[in-house]
């Protein structure tokens, strides 16, 4: 047997499965060592399977499904100058079962390694935990950064103190609040903006929308980053509208927090 042909059998196995026949096939090639392949990205292509099973939230937690679909959208988006949106689509349909077993291998091999780096990036931080606890868990490992915030150049600022606490490895991190005046969602929402020292003169990558409900209490927000974040040199929180924009005028700059 070829190893093209041992290779489709595994990808098979692993996504769809194999029938007598063909599980027998594979036994024969594993057992005589015909053919020569790995076996370890087998277990990989099984991952990615799962996450894409009809209910992946008895897998994943569902907030981790969806920041991987939309980081891989964002990722493919960046990587190919591609602005396609990423669409739902039943399990089926990802990918046809076809005899053209190297065309399948790449796409599903990239896909369980986004999910498995996701997938320890979500257990580093907790996923489980509340924000506060999931904070004080990063910082004692000892793999984050921790900036102090400072007052922004905005008349709206407030008086905040607190800290951004961020892991490059995760891709994730926590802000801490106290000062920054409570916000009606229906009004207006903060908006957190991480600038990437790799990216030049690129916009800054959007870390998610927030509100604030007591100004005189801390307030611990998850940071949510749409794309990934070479080298954070500068967080900064800004006055958007309702859901946030995708590029900020950076009219009302609340905070900032720097090296």
């Amino acid at each position: 047997m070829s190893a093209d042909r041992c290779t489709e059998l595994l990808i098979d196995r692993a996504i769809w499965g194999l029938d007598a026949a063909e599980e027998a096939e594979l036994a024969r090639a594993i057992e005589s060592g015909e053919s020569e392949f790995d076996l370890g990205w087998e277990r990989a292509v099984a991952v990615a399977t799962l996450v894409l099973e009809d209910e992946p939230a008895a897998i994943v937690p569902p907030e981790l499904v969806e920041r991987l679909e939309r980081d891989a959208a964002n990722y493919f988006s960046f990587e190919f100058g591609s602005q396609r949106k990423l669409r739902a689509v039943p399990p089926a349909a990802v990918a046809p079962r076809t005899s053209n077993a190297w065309s399948r291998l790449g796409w599903f091999v990239a896909a369980a390694a986004i999910i498995v780096a996701a997938w320890l990036g979500w257990d580093r931080i907790g996923g489980d935990a509340s924000p506060a606890r999931a904070r004080s868990e990063m910082l004692a490992r000892g793999d984050a950064i921790r900036l102090d915030w400072s007052r922004g150049p905005s008349d709206r600022a407030g008086d905040p103190t607190g800290d951004v606490v961020w892991d490059a490895h995760a891709q994730a991190g926590f802000m801490r609040f106290r000062g920054l005046p409570a916000n009606d969602p229906a009004e207006f929402q903060y908006q957190l903006w991480i600038f990437d020292g790799e990216r030049g003169t690129s916009p800054p990558v959007d870390g998610g929308v927030f509100d604030i409900a007591n100004a005189t209490l801390d307030t611990v927000v998850p940071i949510d980053p749409k794309l990934l974040v070479g080298k954070a040199v500068t967080f900064a929180v800004t006055i958007e509208r309702p859901g946030g924009v995708v590029v900020s005028e950076q009219e009302h700059i609340v905070t900032l927090a720097k090296p």
